[in-house]
């Protein structure tokens, strides 16, 4: 744990077991950190209070990624900024595999346009995001959040 924080993905955990994973999310919940990956997936936890400052524009720029067409998983951008890896847990990053993974098989569609076509093999490139849980557990605010980055990036 750095700082007595458990890791951002519970996949780095050394005993990853229901007790530990409990833990885990209990103490980054009482740090206000809500957003714990376990591999590919996202837990969101409801705060229950408003945690505004995870949803400015300028949070929202850091999950953007310059290169997002290219393939490349650099994180693009500015000059010492993070890396996208290197970026905590968060709606948005979900948001930017999803519309990343999105443009990069339209490109590689397009590149690949008549040889597809001639084969009947030209689909389209969808992506989708499962937002899960019980009621009350914030699917609503979480699916706004995702659709907002989204609507702004595109």
């Amino acid at each position: 744990f750095f700082l007595g924080i458990p890791p951002g993905d519970l996949v780095e955990m050394t005993h990853l077991h229901e007790p530990a994973i409990v833990h885990a999310l209990r103490t980054r919940y009482e740090k206000d950190i809500i957003y714990t990956n376990t591999g590919a997936i996202l837990l969101a936890l409801n705060p229950f209070k408003k945690l505004d400052h995870l949803y400015t524009r300028e949070m929202m720029e850091l999950y953007w990624r310059e290169d997002a067409g290219s393939g490349s998983s650099s994180g693009g951008g500015e000059e010492g900024r993070e890396t996208k890896e290197k970026l905590p847990p968060h709606a948005y990053a979900v948001a930017e595999n999803a519309y990343s993974s999105m443009i990069r098989s339209l490109e590689e569609r397009d590149a690949h346009r008549l040889e597809l076509a001639s084969k009947g093999k030209l689909s389209p490139c969808n992506q989708s995001i499962l937002v899960s849980g019980e009621s009350g557990a914030g699917k609503t605010v979480t699916t706004k959040i995702v659709m907002r980055y989204l609507s702004i990036l595109s």
